[in-house]
C-alpha cells in the first residue's frame, strides 16, 4: 500500500513540471472544487441553512424567478454563470437540483480559476518552489470561507475571491491595463470588490512610490478600474423588478382613490381608458404585486391622487412646476 505522503509527492511532480501544464492544475483544484461543495447538492438544500440566508436568492436568480428587488441582485455573476448550467442540466439529474448543481458548478470554475493564479502568483512573483507553491494552494481550499462561503452554502463570493485574486496579480506582474477588465467583472461579482480592490490598490500604489517606481499613467488605470466597476454595479440590479414593483404601487393607489368612480353602474372602476385598461397577468406582475401587497402612496396622511400614462404626447413638465409628488408609502388592508 503506498504512503501517503509518496501519492503527495507524485501530485506534486505530475501537477508542477512546467507552465505548460496549467490546465492540469486547473483541473485538480477543480476536481477539490467540486468534492468540497458536493454535499450543498446531495445531502442538504442550502436555503434552509440559517447561515446561508442568501442563498435562496441567488437560487431565484439562476431560475429567474425572482420574487423582489435586494441587494443580492447587485452580484449577477456567478448566477449568470450558473444559469445556462442549470439548464443544460435539467432532466438529466435523476436526484440533483440543476439549480443547486448550476451553482456549484459555476462557483467551482471560479475557486478553481482563483486558486491556479494563486498558485502562480506563489511560483512567479513569490519566489517559491513548485512544491511549496502547490501545498500552499492546497491549503487554501481548507479556508474556512473557501468551504462555507464559496462552495458550500450556495453563495456567490467564489467570483469576488477569484477577481481579487486576478487584481493582485495584475498588479504584481504590472499588467495595469487590465485592471478595468478586473473591476468591470469584479464589480459584477459582489459589490464588495470596488472598495477591496481600491484599498488593495492604493495599498501597492503606496508601496511604488515609497520604492520609487511610480507613474502618472499608473494611477490613470487605477482609477479607470474604480469608474468602470462603479458603473457597472450600478447597472448591474434588475431594473425592471423595481419598475414592476413601483408600477404595481401606483395602479393600487389609483384604484383606491378612484373606488366608487361608477357607482351608479354597480361598480367601481372600468376596464377602458377612462379608468384602467387591465392586461393578462404574467409571473412579473404577480410577483411585483405580491412584494408591495397593502401597499400605496399617501400625501397628508390620505391615499395620494395621482395620475400615470403610457405616454407624455411628446411633452413633459419640468418638476419644478408640478404638482408635490409623493414619497410617503403606507399599508391598506388590501
Amino acid at each position: 500500500m503506498a504512503r501517503p505522503w509518496l501519492i503527495m509527492r507524485g501530485m506534486t511532480e505530475i501537477a508542477t513540471a512546467e507552465p505548460r501544464r496549467l490546465l492540469v492544475h486547473w483541473l485538480l483544484f477543480f476536481v477539490i472544487a467540486l468534492g468540497i461543495g458536493y454535499p450543498a447538492v446531495s445531502r442538504f438544500d442550502p436555503r434552509t441553512v440559517p447561515g446561508c440566508a442568501d442563498a435562496g436568492r441567488y437560487y431565484e436568480m439562476v431560475s429567474g424567478e425572482q420574487a423582489a428587488a435586494s441587494q443580492q441582485l447587485l452580484r449577477p455573476l456567478v448566477p449568470w454563470v450558473a444559469r445556462p448550467i442549470a439548464r443544460l442540466s435539467a432532466g438529466h439529474l435523476p436526484s440533483w437540483d440543476p439549480v443547486a448543481f448550476g451553482l456549484l458548478i459555476a462557483s467551482a470554475l471560479f475557486s478553481a480559476t482563483g486558486a491556479l493564479i494563486l498558485l502562480h502568483i506563489g511560483r512567479t512573483h513569490a519566489g517559491l518552489p513548485a512544491a511549496t507553491a502547490l501545498t500552499g494552494t492546497l491549503l487554501y481550499f481548507l479556508n474556512f470561507a473557501v468551504h462555507n462561503k464559496h462552495l458550500g452554502c450556495g453563495l456567490v463570493d467564489s467570483g469576488e475571491s477569484s477577481l481579487m485574486l486576478a487584481l493582485y496579480w495584475a498588479l504584481l506582474a504590472r499588467k495595469l491595463h487590465l485592471l478595468p477588465v478586473v473591476g468591470l467583472v469584479g464589480a459584477l461579482a459582489k459589490e464588495t470588490f470596488i472598495p477591496m480592490a481600491t484599498i488593495a490598490s492604493l495599498g501597492w500604489a503606496a508601496v511604488q512610490f515609497r520604492e520609487q517606481r511610480w507613474r502618472a499613467a499608473q494611477g490613470l488605470w487605477l482609477v479607470a478600474m474604480i469608474v468602470v466597476g462603479l458603473i457597472s454595479t450600478s447597472g448591474a440590479g434588475n431594473g425592471a423588478v423595481a419598475k414592476g414593483q413601483a408600477l404595481a404601487i401606483a395602479i393600487r393607489t389609483y384604484a383606491v382613490v378612484n373606488a366608487g368612480r361608477h357607482k351608479r353602474e354597480g361598480f367601481d372602476l372600468c376596464d377602458s381608458v377612462h379608468c384602467q385598461v387591465p392586461r393578462s397577468a404574467n409571473a412579473n406582475s404577480r410577483r411585483a404585486a405580491q412584494a408591495t401587497a397593502g401597499r400605496i402612496l399617501t400625501y397628508k396622511g390620505a391615499p395620494a391622487e395621482i395620475f400615470y400614462s403610457a405616454s407624455c404626447g411628446g411633452r413633459s413638465l419640468a418638476y419644478a412646476t408640478s404638482a408635490p409628488l409623493v414619497v410617503r408609502m403606507s399599508n391598506v388592508s388590501y
